[in-house]
């Protein structure tokens, strides 16, 4: 999966947190989410067995998709201890038998199919950061214990 997919993906969880996921159901409109993702080159279904996969799952009427949590007895530990979206997907990976050497495995894969381009625009980016924005970048991405 690709540094576009991921972005997307992640996107789409921190909208569901946002609006009260895991806790409750969220349905966001069916034919936009097809769109955006075919406006970006993506293969929308792939990104539905991706979330599947990551204990995300849904069920589609004529005009909305609903997300819900897959049932797990680790959906409530994971909704009582962070706010924070990319705690979701940290956790979330955890959940799939996924360590975090797993994950920071497959974001140097990313990075090494991403063009070279792609990754100078992101460090430059990150360079310009103010200090307390880059800590609170690398906190969202830090596993806690």
């Amino acid at each position: 999966m690709d540094a576009v997919y991921g972005e997307f993906i992640v996107n789409i969880l921190e909208t569901l947190h946002k609006n009260g996921f895991p806790e409750k159901k969220v349905s966001l409109p069916l034919e936009k989410m097809y769109e955006i993702a075919h406006h970006k080159g993506l293969n929308f279904n792939k990104v539905l067995d991706f979330l599947r996969e990551k204990s995300v799952d849904h069920e589609k009427t004529t005009e909305k998709l609903i997300f819900f949590p897959m049932e797990s007895p680790k959906v409530d530990e994971r909704a009582d201890q962070s706010d924070d979206p990319s705690d979701f997907l940290l956790k979330g990976l955890s959940d799939a038998d996924l360590n975090f050497s797993d994950i920071l495995t497959m974001g140097k894969e990313l990075l090494e199919k991403m063009p070279k381009e792609q990754i100078q625009a992101g460090m430059k980016m990150f360079s310009e950061m103010s200090p307390e924005q880059k800590n609170d970048l690398l906190k969202r991405f830090t596993p806690s214990k």
